[in-house]
């Protein structure tokens, strides 16, 4: 998280979005402009209507090529809301199929391991956000069958008293979802 990039003219823009409603949990939007990640908004206790129109309004600021949504739950209505506005939305599904299927159980530990492996290498800018930095680190991989599964929201929100929003968020944001390279050109 050290790693500072300096955006260039020509980078990719790109917003992503963890939804959550009315629970306890947290939506957050953040953004990305190449290899430097930003939190723009983190808002509790809202309907699917507002965080559309929130995404709406940062799409017509920064004009991103693809607005990464948690594409289930809460985040359906979001997404349905996005491509009525014309919206450049990608529903992200952490568990459909991977696209490495080989040594992924499903795309959710593949975008998982992708920014573990970007954050190892030191090609990615995050913001010095503390609920991000511990949700992050606390994030336990495991081998399943020789696969790399991630632990499921339900096992982490136990062990840390919370959904793990904030990671989820950036996860999309640099995930391959939506994106003009593949994770094999990145890697």
């Amino acid at each position: 998280i050290a790693y500072e990039y300096k955006p260039k003219e020509t980078d990719i823009v790109e917003l992503a979005c963890d939804v959550a409603t009315y629970g306890g949990d947290a939506t957050v939007i953040c953004k990305r402009k190449g290899f430097k990640g930003e939190i723009l908004e983190v808002i509790k206790k809202c309907d699917s209507m507002y965080i559309a129109e929130r995404l709406a309004y940062y799409n017509a600021i920064y004009h991103p090529q693809a607005v990464k949504v948690d594409g289930v739950g809460n985040g359906e209505g979001v997404c349905s809301r996005l491509f009525q506005l014309e919206v450049p939305c990608v529903p992200v599904i952490g568990q459909a199929k991977a696209f490495d299927e080989e040594h992924f159980v499903n795309l959710r530990a593949e975008m998982h391991w992708h920014m573990r492996t970007l954050l190892q290498r030191g090609w990615i800018d995050l913001p010095d956000d503390i609920d991000l930095i511990n949700e992050m680190g606390c994030i336990k991989f495991s081998d399943n069958p020789g696969k790399i599964q991630i632990e499921s929201k339900r096992e982490i929100r136990k062990r840390i008293g919370k959904s793990p929003d904030y990671t989820d968020a950036f996860i999309y944001l640099f995930s391959d979802a939506g994106s003009p390279y593949t994770i094999g050109g990145l890697l």
